[in-house]
Order: structure tokens, then sequence, then C-alpha cells
């Protein structure tokens, strides 16, 4: 109530502001047509989640182990007879890869990378709710396809198993896969294998490389802003 005792309507933004509302706020505040969908889909979801038809499509999805079996499109390193000095580096035209653990890539770039890319990626499923309402709304209003709400799983889940094709099939495929990566994987090994394969531009293919050819240096040593550049580039490489 007010000074004057009149009711008055709580805001939905709460303490996160206008600009980060929870997921539930930002679910009432988009248009009706879209919560007519939301509400839809969640219900044919729950409807069709144990019938047979569906059973059989999660089963046609591609397994979700062949991420971690995939092989990486490796650099070929020539070492001379003293086991440090490289002699040559071998790799495809316009693509250089080098796998590296997570442990070695330092701290700046795997931090840069999740606050630039999905914030809430430790403490999501692997699907953004929020995030993919708010991306409907802004969509819906553009009328065509300006705002991404792919998770770091979800983006995992395109570079290795589905594809980037723009249809709502290979979306749908890619949220259920991101799901069932974060059942199967740790958030340690799906942020390694994510760093490992994404696109950084300039024939870089994951951190190892990127930080050898942006910065002449090694993951674990790119500083603060190297890093936040780096990360920069996986929205437009």
């Amino acid at each position: 109530r007010g000074s004057n005792g009149q009711l008055l309507r709580a805001s939905i933004y709460s303490k996160r502001g206008p600009w980060n509302p929870s997921p539930l706020a930002a679910f009432w505040v988009l248009p009706a047509t879209v919560k007519i969908a939301v509400i839809a889909v969640l219900t044919g979801a729950t409807f069709f989640g144990t019938s047979p038809g569906f059973t059989a499509y999660i089963n046609g999805l591609p397994d979700v182990g062949l991420i971690a079996a995939r092989p990486m499109t490796e650099d070929t390193l020539i070492y001379a007879s003293d086991g440090t000095t490289v002699l040559a580096d071998l790799h495809p035209a316009g693509h250089q890869q080098y796998f590296q653990p997570l442990a070695a890539m330092g701290k700046y770039l795997p931090m840069a990378a999740v606050a630039i890319e999905d914030r809430n990626f430790y403490s999501e499923p692997g699907v953004d709710l929020g995030a993919l309402l708010r991306a409907a709304s802004i969509d819906l209003r553009a009328g065509s396809p300006v705002e991404g709400a792919s998770t770091i799983t979800q983006q995992l889940v395109k570079l290795t198993l589905v594809g980037n094709q723009p249809t709502l099939s290979r979306k749908i495929e890619e949220a259920l896969l991101a799901l069932e990566v974060e059942r199967t994987y740790t958030k340690q090994q799906i942020l390694e294998m994510y760093l490992n394969t994404v696109f950084f531009g300039n024939d870089a293919y994951g951190s190892a490389a990127a930080a050898k050819i942006y910065f002449h240096t090694t993951t674990a040593n790119l500083d603060l802003a190297q890093a936040a550049m780096l990360a920069g580039l996986l929205r437009d490489p």
C-alpha cells in the first residue's frame, strides 16, 4: 500500500532491475501470442513425453557420447631431437586446432567465455528458458530471428551433432540433446569440449589456436584484456 492507503501493484522486476527480469517475470510481459505458444509447447511436451512416438523420436537422435569420441582435426607438430623446438606445424588450409585440457587454459578465457556467451552456464540444465522467452519476444517484434538464446551446451551440440540450419526441428533437437549432454558430462567437460571446438575466426578453431594466432602465446598466458577480446570474437568471428 502507498502512503495514502491505496493498493499499489508490485514491480515484476524486483531487485533484478528492468533489464534482467526473472524467467517468470519475463514470461508475463511477453505478447499474448507468445505466451499461448509457450504454454502449448509445454502442454504438448507433457502429453507426448511418454508416448511411443515421442520415445521413438528421442531414440532416433544422435548419441551424445559421440561428442567426446569425435576426433579433432588437430595440427601435426614436428619437434627437433630436443623434444621442445618445433620444426613444423602441419595443418589443413584454413584450419588450425590444438587440443588442451581446461586446466591448461588458465582462468581468464574460460571465465570470459562464460560471462559473454552464457552467464547462467553453471546453474542452468543446458537450456535457458528465460533467454528463450526473451529471444522469442524480440524475434516476434522484429519479424525475423535477430536474437540468439543458445547456451554453451546448445552451441556444443550444434557444433558437433546437429549443424546450424535455421529450422524449428533442428532447434528442438538441439535443446533436447543439450539436456542429455548435461546428464552425461560435467560442466567442466562441456566447457572444455566447447572451448576446444568453437571457431574464433582467422583460421583459429579452439582456444589454443586462437591464443597462438592472435597473440602468439598460450591460452594460460593470456591477460584479461586479451581473453576478453577472444571471448568477444565468439559472437561474430
